[in-house]
């Protein structure tokens, strides 16, 4: 009788340490943006930088001279549940979403021109393969090339989402779903994953 409710008391305890993680990668962000004139990174680089690396030096303290590569993204931000399930694939924990950016954009956004940064979803838990639960437009923290990956719904049927403005919200995976009224997928033929007021943002 005791097993279905540490079962579930484990499983919120992994979702809200994941959104300790997110909340770091929230701030590390941040800290990017405010040193950068207010522009965040590129979900993609040309020249073969990915988004996380620009973030270490925030989230580790310490200079990104240091930072020949940046595997170590990889070990600082991980999602246990993730590693549980499917730890050849899910070791990339974290995506960054590509806001109203084109799709695998090579540019970056200034920050100021979202004007709703509260509801404006930034970073969010993905999954290399999708399923019918996992729909969107994500750029993994391993991507140096033109690729999607997809939102996972590892905690309680649902994800943690990073928002514009730092705060980590969680959500129901059917609100993700396109073309099922879901509330945080404005159309069926967007080619970025938002959620309500994306679409207010960046013009």
């Amino acid at each position: 009788m005791l097993l279905p409710a540490l079962n579930q008391a484990r499983a919120k305890g992994y979702q809200i340490s994941c959104a300790g993680n997110m909340k770091q990668l929230g701030m590390s962000a941040a800290m990017y943006q405010q040193a950068n004139r207010d522009i965040m990174p590129a979900p993609l680089s040309t020249a073969g930088v990915r988004w996380r690396t620009l973030f270490l030096p925030y989230i580790e303290g310490d200079s990104s001279d240091l930072y020949k590569e940046d595997t170590a993204f990889e070990y600082k931000l991980q999602c246990r549940t993730a590693l549980a399930e499917a730890p050849a694939v899910d070791r990339r924990s974290y995506s960054y979403v590509q806001v109203d950016l084109a799709q695998n954009s090579t540019r970056g956004f200034t920050v100021n021109r979202v004007k709703a940064a509260s509801a404006t979803g930034l970073y969010a838990e993905s999954r290399v393969f999708p399923t019918p639960d996992r729909f969107g437009n994500y750029i993994s923290v391993e991507s140096t090339a033109r690729g999607v990956h997809y939102p996972a719904s590892r905690h309680l049927q649902g994800t943690n989402v990073t928002f514009v403005d730092g705060h980590v919200g969680w959500f129901k995976c059917s609100w993700l779903m396109p073309g099922a009224g879901g509330a945080l997928w404005p159309g069926v033929t967007a080619d970025t994953w938002r959620v309500p007021g994306c679409d207010k943002g960046l013009r």
